[in-house]
């Protein structure tokens, strides 16, 4: 496997901004999503004692889609 990113459609603010999701990858297969939306991280993808690759971030199994964690970041920001 190479190392590489990846840009993907995440979501849309209500002003019509658009949100990316990019994925970092290296050789091993290890990978880590973030938004740049205030750079949240929505994944990190690492092999576990028997090599499966699992998702480890907290939180991560249940990640609303982009207009709530929107309206989240902005309530915070508030």
């Amino acid at each position: 496997m190479k190392m590489g990113w990846k840009k993907e459609h995440f979501g849309t603010m209500e002003s019509g901004a658009v949100i990316s999701k990019y994925t970092l990858t290296n050789e091993n297969g290890v990978s880590a999503s973030f938004t740049d939306l205030g750079g949240t991280w929505l994944t990190m993808v690492v092999p576990d004692k028997d090599g499966q690759m699992a998702d480890v971030l907290l939180g991560s199994a249940i990640y609303a889609p982009a207009t709530l964690v929107i309206k989240a970041v902005m309530a915070v920001l508030a």
